[in-house]
């Protein structure tokens, strides 16, 4: 410390009010805030200032959340909304952020957060970050570099921020020679910045703060004094220069007697701030005595005044200060202080104790009473935890669990202790099983029936996500069943939904099991709609449309999904609206529909945007890297497999065994080697784990990549595992896919009796199934590939043309230039007159979707043909599709021409989203998806051609 960083927080202060902005402060302390401290410090002294026209629509809207930091706001007898913890987080966080643009539109704002290394979290300071956009708003953090490295996880949200380029640092040093010169002179000359320059600089290793100080004591004591209004030095060395911060905190002190020592002393025990009631009330000293004390400790720079607007507050100036004269005090008689400490709190705030409950859970703690400690700790975390300040709740129960190892054994306060903890790692995504395990098991112990249930659901999550160190759906579903089981005659109630729900969505991804697991999601959602409660019906309504997909009922499915998504939107809960949206995206067996693939993307990404709840981000970077490169967007598909590795990197066993995504998004983009390692690695993951629908698909992937890299015998052997399974399990629609991808594998090896099988068996299976269009590419190609093999041109021909069309259609850009690259070989194979030209035609359009995203591999493989040919590569082939973009307007939809002339007028994608009142995430699609249907390549290109057609007129 003191190099600086709050001195320089204070000239930004200084500047701002000078120019007539706003200057917002708060801190962190050493030893602890109540929950949001910093924050209602920075905005209580300024609400005041706001009209009741500024602020009705916020309290109007935020109004209950808000009034949980500022009474004064909150309307009386108003409840908040029924809504989840994450929904609760997300709107407290959008109330301040909305009470701080408030500010901004009044004036220019500065929110200084000082010593944030001492922060439990930054969520509300990234969730400011990425919401202020151009609003006059500058937010300014200080910490201190090396505390803040022994934070991980502030380390890693700090990184974040910077990495999305909303965050400036700014790295301060200690003084140079110079400086330390030019630092003296700003207050005594340039005479004496230089006399002091040497003297000063070597035994202060230029901390400002240390020099400050010892350039006061010089003051204080004579060595520097004024002749006839200039300073003027005596003979420094006759004089001894305190050798620490400690010693020139001291000889401060020591100038106010031993009174003031005595209540200094006493106040550092209350902390880095403290109220004028407190100490009055642990001192025992009269009022007037004390503002003895008071005023002269605020003349010496030991205090600073810090009202609060209902008491008196003062602070200690520097924690370098309340930290000497804290360790000036011996152990025994800290414990005694801080015992006393709390007994005053408690008597002078009895009426008001919530919002001193964090005090006294210390205080109590540093005096050894570890029963009343116990009590104000786990107070302390239930009230962070209905504040959402929930890394401030974990650092609270942790405590608790400590103090309970001291206490006599109580199992069931433990048990509680412990289910507030797990539930806390469920919210924040944090790994481990401990919390869970152990809190079931000491339900089971007392004999709680619902509580057991619940523990076992969560435990059951746990294996499920892979969280508690490694995935195994085997030991989910066995928690799963046994809290169905437990509360299966139990009157209906949430947790018996949650139950049924659970054991449902394990029993289809999990053993492929869909008779049961459609009939138990029929009573899962009889039972949600028994309760009435929307977030139940929907995820209810979620796994059994995942059930009804395997199955083959497409049409069911779809419908169910719907049914869910509008069930969500009703019931408001941000967990719940998220995964909705993220299950036809992971869980479901691919269809090959774009259009359905996009809205659920779109979906996802919005509402993901807009509650900040994580704990997907890694399978669902994957399912958008594959969805963007097979759209032909490699350059988003690069950065979001970049975002997944690094969620990967930080969470390794979560969700393992959905690599398949990144593997074939690798694929498409020409990394073949990476691919090959995320294709073993998810299906090892999902084999040793019991997923077994989900290995299923990760073959799928698997086989097709090999298929289409001529490892046609190695993709046989992937795949024939997995069509014993499907045909055992019933999954129709996986045994359409691997029946119709073994036709193509098996026709490419000469196997034409068995391809003839496969495929007859994949046309059975499609004819049978509505609304399955774009998996019918697959059934096609298969077609077009026996009836090659048996030199039956015409068919060969008409097939390939139905798979091109289909994928033109309902599928992605990449998988229609391989249909056009197979179809190609039919020409290549038959030999008759304008073969050649044929084939070099479908080659070339190939080579155009290919290199529209950017696959490596597959361009050098067409390339390679087209020398062996003969022929040179066209210039069009190396540009984008020879479609002229122009031509090809009216494939955008009405918001993404709003969206384009936008872009045209030079707005970023957080700009537009402000513009039309949309996530930041939902416009950065929209500008994917028309630089892709109109073939371009970057937003330069996109304004040219809306400008050149008449898109920004506006």
């Amino acid at each position: 410390g003191g190099v600086g960083k709050s001195r320089l927080a204070h000239e930004i202060g200084a500047y701002t009010r000078e120019r007539g902005g706003l200057l917002l402060e708060g801190a962190y302390l050493r030893d602890g805030n109540a929950a949001y401290a910093p924050w209602i410090e920075a905005l209580r002294p300024t609400l005041r200032g706001l009209t009741a026209q500024t602020l009705e629509p916020i309290r109007a809207v935020y109004g209950p959340e808000l009034a949980r930091l500022f009474p004064e706001l909150g309307p009386p007898n108003q409840d908040a909304p029924k809504v989840d913890p994450e929904e609760q987080r997300r709107r407290l966080y959008d109330g301040l952020t909305e009470l701080v643009l408030a500010l901004s539109r009044e004036a220019p704002v500065v929110l200084v957060v000082n010593d944030l290394h001492w922060a439990p979290g930054l969520a509300v300071l990234s969730h400011l970050a990425r919401r202020i956009g151009q609003a006059r708003v500058l937010l300014v953090g200080t910490y201190r570099e090396q505390e803040l490295l022994d934070q991980p996880v502030l380390l890693q949200k700090w990184a974040e921020l910077n990495r999305e380029r909303l965050a400036l640092q700014v790295k301060l040093r200690p003084l140079s020679g110079d400086e330390t010169e030019q630092f003296i002179a700003q207050y005594f000359g340039p005479e004496l910045g230089a006399a002091l320059r040497a003297p000063l600089h070597a035994p202060t290793h230029g901390n400002a703060f240390f020099l400050e100080e010892v350039l006061r004591s010089l003051v204080e004591t004579g060595v520097i004094g004024t002749d006839s209004g200039r300073w003027t030095l005596v003979d420094l060395t006759q004089v001894a220069l305190p050798a620490s911060i400690r010693l020139v905190v001291e000889e401060r002190v020591a100038r106010l007697g031993e009174e003031g020592r005595e209540v200094l002393g006493q106040a550092s025990v209350l902390g880095q701030e403290l109220s004028f009631g407190a100490l009055r009330a642990l001192t025992g000293r009269s009022e007037e005595a004390l503002l003895d004390v008071v005023e002269r400790a605020i003349a010496a720079r030991l205090l600073v005044d810090r009202p609060a607007g209902y008491e008196e507050r003062y602070a200690f100036a520097g924690d370098q200060v309340q930290q000497v004269l804290y360790g000036a005090i011996l152990a025994p008689r800290q414990r005694r202080l801080h015992l006393r400490a709390a007994q005053a709190l408690e008597s002078l705030y009895a009426d008001r104790l919530e919002n001193d409950l964090d005090e006294l859970a210390r205080h109590y703690l540093e005096g050894n009473d570890l029963e009343k400690a116990l009590e104000y700790t786990v107070r302390a975390g239930k009230r962070a935890f209905a504040l959402t300040s929930w890394e401030q709740a974990v650092l609270h129960f942790e405590t608790a669990l400590e103090l309970l190892a001291e206490l006599p054994e109580n199992l069931l306060a433990r048990a509680e202790v412990l289910e507030h903890l797990a539930e806390l790692d469920a919210v924040l995504g944090r790994p481990g099983l401990r919390n869970s395990q152990e809190a079931l098991d000491l339900y089971l112990r007392l004999g709680d029936k619902r509580k057991t249930a619940r523990m076992h659901r969560l435990v059951g999550r746990i294996w499920n996500t892979g969280f508690g160190g490694r995935a195994d759906l085997e030991q989910g579903l066995y928690h799963y069943e046994a809290a169905v089981k437990l509360l299966e005659d139990e009157p209906d109630s949430a947790e018996k939904a949650l139950a049924f729900s659970a054991f449902t969505a394990g029993l289809a991804y999990g053993r492929l099991d869909l008779d049961r697991s459609l009939a138990m999601g029929e009573r899962s959602v009889a039972l949600a709609k028994r309760l009435g409660e929307a977030d139940q019906i929907a995820q209810a309504s979620t796994f059994v449309a995942m059930a009804l997909a395997y199955r083959g009922d497409v049409v069911g499915a779809k419908a169910y999904a719907e049914q869910s998504w509008e069930a969500t939107l009703r019931g408001g809960s941000a967990m719940y609206t998220v995964v909705t949206a993220a299950y036809p995206l992971t869980f479901w067996p691919w269809l090959n529909d774009r259009a359905w693939m996009e809205r659920w993307l779109q979906r996802y990404v919005e509402y993901r945007d807009r509650y900040h709840v994580e704990r997907m981000d890694r399978p669902i970077h994957g399912v958008s890297a594959l969805i963007a490169a097979l759209l032909g967007r490699p350059a988003a598909a690069a950065d979001l497999l970049r975002r997944a590795d690094e969620t990967g990197s930080r969470q390794p066993s979560f969700y393992p065994y959905w690599l398949y995504f990144a593997g074939a998004a690798h694929a498409v983009l020409g990394d073949w080697s990476q691919a090959r390692e995320l294709f073993n690695s998810a299906l090892g993951a999902a084999e040793a784990g019991h997923f077994t629908a989900l290995f299923v698909e990760g073959a799928l992937y698997y086989g097709r990549f090999l298929l289409r890299t001529g490892a046609v015998d190695e993709a046989a052997r992937v795949l024939a595992r997995p069509y014993a399974i499907a045909a055992d399990k019933r999954s129709r629609f996986q045994l359409l896919r691997v029946s119709a991808l073994l036709a193509e594998v098996d026709a490419r090896s000469g196997r034409v009796s068995s391809a003839k099988a496969h495929l007859e068996r994949a046309r059975q299976l499609l004819g049978d199934m509505s609304k399955a269009e774009g998996v019918a590419a697959g059934v096609h190609r298969a077609e077009g590939a026996v009836a090659a093999e048996l030199a039956d041109w015409p068919a060969a021909e008409a097939a390939y043309a139905s798979a091109e069309l289909t994928e033109r259609v309902h599928g992605f850009p990449y998988y229609e230039a391989e249909t056009l690259a197979a179809w190609s070989q039919v020409y290549a194979r038959r030999g008759q007159a304008g073969d050649r030209e044929r084939e070099l035609a479908l080659v070339d359009r190939a080579l155009s979707g290919f290199r529209r995203c950017a696959a490596a591999r597959d361009v050098e493989r067409l390339v390679a043909r087209r020398r062996a040919l003969g022929e040179r590569e066209p210039e069009s082939v190396g540009g984008a599709n020879p479609t002229p973009a122009d031509a090809r307007g009216d494939v955008l939809t009405r918001r993404e021409r709003e969206v384009v002339a936008l872009v045209a007028r030079g707005l970023t994608n957080r700009q537009i989203a402000e513009e039309l009142v949309i996530a930041e995430g939902t416009a950065r699609i929209h500008v994917e998806h028309a630089l892709a249907k109109l073939n371009l390549h970057s937003r330069t290109q996109l304004a040219a051609w809306a400008v050149a057609n008449g898109f920004s007129a506006n």
